[in-house]
C-alpha cells in the first residue's frame, strides 16, 4: 500500500513540467447538420503522435504543438473524415463540422481507444451492430469482441463472460447507474434492450477504480443515443426473424424534438419456440434420451421492450429522465430442474408454447442523468430506481412429507424481488488541459425479498458507498500517465429463516439435534460490514503515428454476494445443494495489463492485450465431501474462499488485401488455476481463433450505397481444464457466412438489411459455456438470421 501511494504521489509531481515554448491547437467538433457536438472524435496531426478524442461536448485540446505547417486531421465512426492545413504561430482555436457517412458497419464494431490516458477499450456501435449481426441478444453481439464470451441459457438468453470471469464479477453500467438484476445466478439473463443504445463500451481488466465492487474483472458502460437536431421528426422501424427456433420480433423507436426539449420513445416484442438441434438423442449418466424432431422440448420464449424519455440538450446543461421496462418469459429444458424425466421429454404437439418448468423477469427502471458544464468543471449526476423481479414457477414438488401446496400461487417455486436506489456524482476538471482530474462519489441501497415454496437465498439490505480521485497527465508528446485511488464501504444485513416443516421431517427421520440445526436454520441472520481499497496506476507510451504501447497495475476488490454469504438450499439450476459461508472477507485482486498496437497504413493492424490477474482470497464453491439429507440435494458444495491466479491474452489481425477486401483474425486464450484445489475456474473459455474473409463496396451515389459479403470460421478448441463441477468440452470448427446492403429509396429513405447462416454445415457441437452443457445437450443447429432496418426522419 505504501509502495502504491508513493507512486501516486510520484505522478501527481510531473505537474510542473509542461514545456511553455510550444503551442496548442483547441476546438469543438459539430455535426454539420444538427449542430450538436460530438463526442469521441479522433483529433491528430498528421505524421505525428500527437492526438486526442473530444469530449462529451465535442471539445479537444492538443498541447505541445511546435511551431510550423501541420495538418489536422479529424475522423469519427458513422462521419467523412476531414483535414485542415494550418500555419501555427501560436495558440489556435479550429472548430470543425462533420458531415455523416453512409458506410455501414461489418459483423462486429471493434474500435480500440486511448481517450483521455485511457487503454484497453472497446467500442460496439448500436443500431450498426444490432443490424449487421441480425441479432437482438445484447450479449451474444459483443461476443464478437476479443476477450469476450457468454453463458447461454438455451438459444436467446445469454449473460456476458470476460476473458473467463463474469456475474458479479463484471460491472454493466447503463445510463450511469450499475444494472443489478440478480446476477449471480448462470441461468440469469442479461436485462438489456439492445434497441436503446447508442454504444456500448468494454473495459477489459479490473475497474474498480471506475465503477466500485462488481467490475473487479471489467465493465461494460451503454451509452444511449444524442438527440436529433431541432425541428425534427425521427425513428426507425426494424424486424428480423431466425429459422432455427421460429424467432420473430419487432421493434420501433421514435424521436420529437422541437427546441432544446426533445421526446424519445421504443417499443419492441419477440417470440421464439423451441430450438432444434442437429440430433435425436442426448446422453446423460450413461443414459441415453430421446429429442423428439430434434427440438428441445420446452425451450421457447418471449419478450417485450419498452422506453421512454423526456431530456433538455442545452449547451452548458443536459438533463435526461427515462423510463424503461424489460419483460421476458422462457422455459426451462424438462432435464434443467433435476433428472431429466423421458416422459416429460415427448412431443406434445407445440413448439411454442412455455410450460413448467419456466421463468419470468421483468425489470424497471427510472434514471436521471445530468450533465452540467460550471467554471469549476464539468459535474455528472446519475441516479435510479430499479426493480428486477424473477420467478421461478415448477409444479409443487415437495421435498419432505409434511409439506403441502401454498394457497397462493401454489407452483411458484422461487420469488426474488430486488429493489435498488442509486446515486452517483463526477466532477471532471480541467479536462482541456495536460493534467485532467476526476473526483467522483457513488452510494446504493438495495433491498431483497423472497417468496416461493422453496428456499435458497434469505431477504437481505444491503447499502454501498465509495469514492475516488482519478487523473490522466500528459508528460510529453510522447507519454501519459493515468491513476487513482477508490475506497468503498459495503453493510449487509441479512435475515434469518428457520423451517419448522424441515425440522420435523428431520426429526422424524431421527436425525440429529446438530443436523436439525443445520439444515432447518435455512439462513443464519448475518450483518456484516466491509471497507476496501482499489486503485490503478498506468502508463501510454506513442513512440510513432503508428505505434503504441501501454502498461497498468490495478489493485481491485468484490465484496461477497447475499448468495455467497448466506444461500442454503437446492439449486436446481446448478443441480446441488448450496451452501453459504457467513465469514467470507471481500475478494482482493491484483492485475497486470499490458498491450502494443500496431497500425501500417491501414494494411496492417495488430494488436496484442496479455495480462495476469492473481486473487488472494477469491470466492468459489468447494464440495465438502458430506452428501444433503435433503432429497435430490446430492452433495453439499459451500462457498469458500483461497488464492487464483489468471493470465492469458488476446490478438487481433487485420489485412487489407486490397480497398475491398480484407481479413480479420482473433485469438483469444484464458489458463486460470485455483491454487488449493488445482483445478480450473468454471465457466472458462477454450482457446478460440475466428477469422473473417469480408468484402465491402461503398457507392454513395448509386440506388445501393453499400453492400457487404463475408465468410467466417471458429475454431474452438477442446477444454480439457476444467473445475470440480464441470466436464470435459471436446473440440469444434463452426463456418458463418453473411451478406448486408442499403438500399436508397430516395434521398432522405434508405433500407438497410442482413442475412446471416450460422452453423452452415449444421455441426454437432457442445459449447462448454452453455447452461445446459452439464445435460451434453448440443448446441442449435444451421440458423438463417434475418434483419431489415428502415430509419426515417423529417423536418418539423
Amino acid at each position: 500500500m505504501k509502495l502504491s501511494l508513493l507512486a501516486f504521489a510520484f505522478m501527481l509531481n510531473f505537474t510542473g513540467l509542461i514545456a511553455k515554448d510550444d503551442y496548442s491547437i483547441s476546438g469543438i467538433i459539430r455535426d454539420s447538420k444538427t449542430g450538436i457536438p460530438i463526442e469521441s472524435v479522433s483529433v491528430s496531426l498528421f505524421g505525428s503522435h500527437i492526438g486526442s478524442f473530444t469530449d462529451v461536448g465535442g471539445k479537444y485540446f492538443l498541447p505541445n504543438i511546435p511551431k510550423g505547417n501541420s495538418r489536422l486531421i479529424v475522423s469519427s465512426f458513422g462521419y467523412m473524415s476531414d483535414t485542415t492545413d494550418i500555419m501555427l504561430m501560436s495558440d489556435l482555436v479550429v472548430n470543425n463540422n462533420l458531415k455523416t457517412s453512409s458506410i455501414l458497419l461489418g459483423e462486429v464494431t471493434i474500435q480500440e481507444s486511448y481517450k483521455k490516458g485511457a487503454y484497453n477499450q472497446l467500442y460496439a456501435e448500436g443500431s450498426s451492430i444490432v443490424s449487421k449481426q441480425a441479432s437482438t441478444n445484447f450479449s451474444k453481439l459483443l461476443s464478437s469482441l476479443p476477450g469476450m464470451s457468454t453463458v447461454d441459457i438455451g438459444s436467446n438468453v445469454s449473460k456476458p463472460i470476460l476473458r473467463g470471469l463474469g456475474f458479479n464479477r463484471i460491472a454493466v453500467v447503463n445510463r450511469g447507474i450499475n444494472v443489478q438484476d440478480q446476477q449471480w445466478g448462470a441461468d440469469h439473463g442479461l436485462e438489456i434492450n439492445a434497441h436503446d443504445m447508442e454504444r456500448a463500451i468494454v473495459y477489459k481488466g479490473a475497474s474498480s477504480l471506475q465503477f466500485g465492487s462488481d467490475a473487479i474483472a471489467g465493465a461494460i458502460e451503454i451509452l444511449p443515443s444524442r438527440p436529433k437536431e431541432k425541428n425534427t421528426f425521427a425513428g426507425e422501424v426494424n424486424s428480423w426473424v431466425g429459422s432455427n427456433n421460429g424467432l420473430y420480433g419487432s421493434a420501433i423507436l421514435t424521436e420529437y424534438r422541437k427546441t432544446e426539449w426533445y421526446f424519445k420513445a421504443m417499443a419492441s416484442y419477440e417470440e421464439y419456440g423451441d430450438y432444434k438441434v442437429p440430433t435425436d438423442e442426448f446422453e446423460y449418466l450413461s443414459y441415453k434420451l430421446k429429442i423428439e424432431g430434434q427440438r428441445l422440448k420446452n425451450t421457447a420464449g418471449k419478450g417485450n421492450n419498452i422506453s421512454t424519455t423526456l431530456g433538455y440538450w442545452g449547451e452548458s446543461f443536459k438533463m435526461a429522465v427515462n423510463i424503461s421496462n424489460i419483460y421476458s418469459k422462457h422455459g426451462f429444458f424438462a432435464g434443467a430442474h433435476g433428472f431429466p424425466d423421458p416422459s416429460k421429454l415427448i412431443d406434445d404437439g407445440s413448439n411454442r408454447n412455455i410450460e413448467m418448468p419456466y421463468t419470468r423477469t421483468n425489470h424497471f427502471t427510472l434514471t436521471n442523468n445530468i450533465d452540467w458544464s460550471m467554471p469549476i468543471g464539468r459535474l455528472l449526476i446519475n441516479a435510479g430506481y430499479q426493480e428486477n423481479r424473477r420467478e421461478e414457477n415448477s409444479y409443487f414438488h415437495t421435498h419432505y412429507s409434511h409439506a403441502s401446496a401454498p394457497k397462493v400461487d401454489p407452483n411458484l417455486e422461487l420469488d426474488f424481488n430486488l429493489k435498488t436506489y442509486s446515486i452517483n456524482t463526477r466532477l471532471h476538471i480541467d479536462e482541456e488541459e495536460a493534467w485532467k482530474k476526476t473526483i467522483g462519489l457513488s452510494s446504493e441501497y438495495q433491498q431483497n425479498e423472497v417468496a416461493g415454496y422453496s428456499f435458497f437465498l434469505p431477504s437481505f439490505k444491503q447499502i454501498t458507498g465509495g469514492v475516488f480521485f482519478a487523473n490522466t497527465y500528459l508528460l510529453n508528446k510522447e507519454i501519459t500517465f493515468n491513476g487513482g485511488l477508490r475506497y468503498d464501504i459495503v453493510k449487509t444485513n441479512i435475515s434469518g429463516s428457520y423451517d419448522h416443516i424441515l425440522a420435523e421431517e428431520l426429526r422424524n427421520n431421527n436425525a440429529s439435534d446438530k443436523e436439525i440445526e443445520a439444515y432447518a436454520n435455512r439462513a443464519y441472520a448475518v450483518r456484516r460490514r466491509l471497507g476496501s481499497f482499489s486503485g490503478a496506476w498506468g502508463i501510454v507510451y506513442k513512440p510513432s503515428r503508428n505505434k503504441e504501447w501501454y502498461a497498468t497495475l490495478g489493485k481491485s476488490f468484490r465484496f461477497p454476494t447475499a448468495v455467497e454469504l448466506a444461500a442454503n438450499g437446492i439449486h436446481h439450476a446448478a443441480f446441488r445443494h448450496e451452501q453459504g459461508n457467513p465469514n467470507l472477507n471481500a475478494e482482493q485482486g491484483y492485475s497486470i495489463d499490458m498491450g502494443f498496437k500496431y497500425d501500417k497504413d491501414r494494411i496492417w493492424k495488430i494488436e496484442l492485450s496479455p495480462f495476469v490477474n492473481y486473487f488472494n482470497n477469491f470466492i468459489y464453491l468447494q464440495p465438502s465431501k458430506q452428501f444433503s439429507m435433503l432429497p435430490h440435494g446430492g452433495q453439499i458444495y459451500a462457498y469458500q474462499q483461497n488464492k487464483v491466479v489468471a493470465t492469458g491474452g488476446e490478438l487481433f489481425l487485420r489485412y487489407a488485401i486490397s480497398k475491398r477486401l480484407s481479413l480479420t483474425s482473433i485469438a483469444e486464450y484464458v489458463f486460470n488455476q485455483n491454487l488449493d484445489t488445482h483445478y480450473a475456474l468454471p465457466f472458462t473459455p477454450p482457446f478460440t481463433l475466428r477469422s473473417e474473409l469480408a468484402y465491402e463496396h461503398s457507392q454513395a451515389h448509386r440506388k445501393i450505397s453499400l453492400y457487404r459479403f463475408a465468410v467466417s470460421h471458429g475454431l474452438y478448441a477442446a477444454q480439457n481444464r476444467i473445475s470440480q463441477a464441470e466436464d470435459k468440452t471436446p473440440g469444434t470448427q463452426l463456418f458463418n457466412i453473411s451478406a448486408s446492403a442499403e438500399y436508397k429509396i430516395y434521398n432522405k429513405c434508405k433500407i438497410q438489411a442482413s442475412i446471416q447462416i450460422d452453423n452452415i454445415f449444421d455441426t454437432l457441437y457442445l459449447n462448454h459455456l452453455n447452461f445446459y452443457r452439464k445435460l451434453n445437450i448440443p448446441e442449435p443447429g444451421r440458423n438463417i438470421r434475418a434483419f431489415i432496418r428502415i430509419p426515417f426522419k423529417s423536418p418539423l
